[in-house]
């Protein structure tokens, strides 16, 4: 959020349902990520298959849909750095980056909590090249070569020896390594089975109504039964 537009720190979601922001909030164009956020405001888990919470999830996202300027997950630090938003909802490393550009900007995990995630690097079983591919990992790995992309990349890395590389502007930034009384309120993302179907229709849902003049609808899932 850009801390010198909106007066009061926020430390709820509901900051994103506040119709003083209209125009000015950007969602992450994730289906999970945005349902999470709905869930978790409601006290439920963004892991929830329960198809009566979804759909409460559903609902209040239908109706912040006026508030919010876009959904996307590719430019919201930019929209952040050049003022166009003034609340992002969106992954550390972007907001991080985007500080350094319009430094007003902070970074915060609303009480009620929010998703933890983690970049992974698989080889493929049928990789005619596994041996390369291994040293390749093994390379990004590297203490030296780690400290060297967290530190272009403002996120935190694997290697436990990088935070106490990094200069401490990154190290203490809460974008970047989120302290650990905020890692107490994190979920991860699971597989959440049958129950996808419900978060599928709600996603539809949510794409399809009331459409804003220009606006366009990308990813739709077929209609479920």
């Amino acid at each position: 959020y850009d801390s010198a537009l909106v007066p009061d720190p926020p430390d709820s979601w509901d900051v994103l349902w506040d119709p003083r922001y209209k125009g000015k909030i950007s969602m992450l164009n994730d289906q999970r990520e945005v349902l999470g956020v709905a869930l978790r405001s409601i006290g439920a888990s963004l892991n929830s298959q329960d198809p009566t919470e979804i759909a409460r999830a559903k609902q209040k996202l239908i109706a912040q849909k006026p508030l919010v300027k876009t959904y996307t997950s590719d430019h919201y630090d930019q929209l952040l750095a050049t003022g166009e938003v003034i609340l992002a909802h969106g992954w550390g490393g972007p907001v991080a980056r985007a500080m350094l550009h319009r430094p007003s900007i902070k970074y915060v995990v609303p009480r009620e909590g929010g998703t933890i995630w983690a970049d992974c690097l698989a080889v493929l079983k049928s990789s005619p090249n596994k041996a390369l591919a291994m040293k390749f990992v093994n390379y990004l790995l590297d203490r030296d070569v780690a400290v060297r992309t967290t530190t272009r990349l403002l996120f935190a890395h694997a290697n436990r020896e990088v935070k106490a590389l990094v200069a401490q502007e990154i190290r203490h930034n809460p974008a970047v390594y989120a302290p650990e009384a905020v890692l107490d309120r994190l979920e991860w993302a699971t597989d959440v089975g049958q129950a996808i179907r419900f978060y599928d229709r709600a996603w539809t849902e949510l794409k399809l109504s009331a459409l804003q003049p220009g606006e366009t609808v990308t990813h739709l899932v077929p209609d479920l039964v």
